[in-house]
């Protein structure tokens, strides 16, 4: 019988493995009305959500400001989609596109075809085929760019039942997109180790996030004041 060194550590097949359960959380109302919204009207953000407040209460968990930064972004950019599943993405594929008419793209040395001369033409004739995805790609692009943001459709939907529902507050827009820039500066693995984090910050970009969600989830418990409030602090912010 093989006998595996004393020095070398054992390793617990799956049936002795620790339990990987997880304490209940002792979530605040407003948490909790939270998780019961995404729960009713955006289930598959739902996990992700929870999943955010479980890594905020461990602060001794590898990777958490990745995984949290992670949440926030997607939640934010696909919260709109999932509660109207009638909007479409609206996401150029720029990668794709380019893929396309590189097969077909000669390089300026040959498109000029100077012989050699130093001086080059102001123009050169391209085939139709590449001008014409060239050209559909800038549509796009443009078209893309005239729409409006996932924070807007976001906001107008949330809005959708308020009586000033026939604009959406510019500089509520404005720090929504500002709170998930915060977060997307900590969403992708660094070659220069983990970014340090303010816990305190932290905590208080998440509950930032938070509080602006859960201004607009009126179907289940929220009323008009607290919109009030959350509009006050975001025209605050930038005067």
């Amino acid at each position: 019988m093989n006998v595996a060194p004393m020095d070398q550590p054992m390793i617990k097949p799956p049936e002795m493995a620790e339990s990987s359960s997880r304490s209940p959380l002792a979530l605040s109302p407003m948490r909790q009305q939270l998780l019961a919204w995404f729960r009713e009207k955006a289930e598959p953000l739902a996990d992700a959500y929870e999943g955010a407040l479980h890594l905020l209460s461990d602060g001794d968990f590898p990777g958490r400001i990745h995984f949290i930064a992670h949440a926030v972004r997607d939640i934010s950019d696909r919260l709109v989609y999932v509660l109207d599943p009638q909007l479409q993405g609206n996401r150029v594929q720029y990668e794709n596109a380019l893929d396309q008419i590189e097969k077909y793209w000669l390089d300026v040395q040959r498109l000029d075809n100077n012989g050699g001369n130093d001086s080059h033409p102001d123009t050169v004739a391209i085939d139709y085929r590449i001008a014409s995805m060239i050209d559909k790609l800038i549509r796009d692009h443009r078209t893309r760019r005239e729409r409006p943001s996932h924070y807007e459709l976001l906001f107008r939907y949330l809005m959708r039942n308020e009586p000033f529902k026939a604009s959406v507050n510019r500089r509520l827009v404005d720090d929504f997109k500002s709170m998930r820039h915060w977060f997307m500066g900590f969403t992708h693995l660094r070659s220069d180790g983990v970014p340090q984090v303010d816990e305190e910050e932290l905590q208080r970009q998440f509950r930032r996030f938070e509080g602006m969600l859960h201004s607009f989830v009126g179907d289940f418990f929220t009323g008009s004041a607290q919109l009030d409030d959350i509009l006050r602090q975001a025209n605050q912010r930038t005067n």
